[in-house]
């Protein structure tokens, strides 16, 4: 069965064209607020990045080579933002191609010959840099468009309710969690034809 999904890599477009692109994101985002309640980023983060980036962008076209490096990292983190929200879109519209094009993100239109994906490698569950913090992260998945990362509290049972935060990255940062309370993670790939593979859980208490 085909499933649509949206584009999440934009770091090919040029510099009017990744600010023009993103700002038309941020509006239709902020129209399509009731398909999309939560994403992450948040549209006012990402609002933010591209101000930022469309600033930089006057003074970059001086030449001056510290302004042309602001702008390269202004850049690149609107272009991990939209990737980013992209994933929360595939996510929550699960092909729903209305969702999809109300989300501004150009559509990929899946077919079906893609090879089958394989099972989350060498999931590591670290300590954060705060209290309450966890990092996992996990080997790239051959073919995976994005991944769910998930967390449930300990004890992990065939009822656990598990939370998802969806992202394209291969990492990701828990935060807020309770020092010493044991937490169970574990990663989806995310692959083009409703494919889904998880790794096996792993518990840990957080510190």
């Amino acid at each position: 069965m085909k499933k649509n999904r949206v584009k999440f890599d934009y770091s090919g477009l040029t510099d009017s064209e990744l600010l023009a692109f993103s700002q038309a994101v941020v509006i239709a985002m902020t129209a399509s607020a009731s398909f999309f309640p939560t994403p992450n980023p948040t549209v006012t983060a990402l609002n933010t990045a591209v101000v930022d980036y469309g600033t930089v962008l006057g003074i970059a076209a001086t030449r001056d080579k510290t302004a042309i490096t602001t702008k390269n990292e202004k850049k690149e983190k609107v272009v991990l933002m939209l990737a980013d929200m992209a994933a929360y879109v595939n996510n929550i519209a699960s092909g729903d191609e209305a969702k999809l094009s109300a989300s501004g993100f150009d559509i990929v239109k899946q077919a079906e010959t893609n090879p089958p994906i394989d099972i989350p490698k060498n999931m590591l569950v670290q300590a954060g840099l705060n209290s309450g913090e966890m990092v996992l992260s996990i080997d790239r998945v051959q073919g995976a468009l994005s991944y769910n990362f998930q967390i449930t509290p300990d004890p992990l049972t065939p009822e656990s309710v598990w939370e998802t935060q969806p992202t394209s990255r291969r990492k990701y940062l828990f935060q807020n969690l309770e020092v010493g309370k044991t937490y169970w993670f574990r990663v989806a790939a995310i692959g083009p034809r409703e494919q889904v593979t998880y790794c096996n859980p792993q518990g840990r208490a957080a510190a």
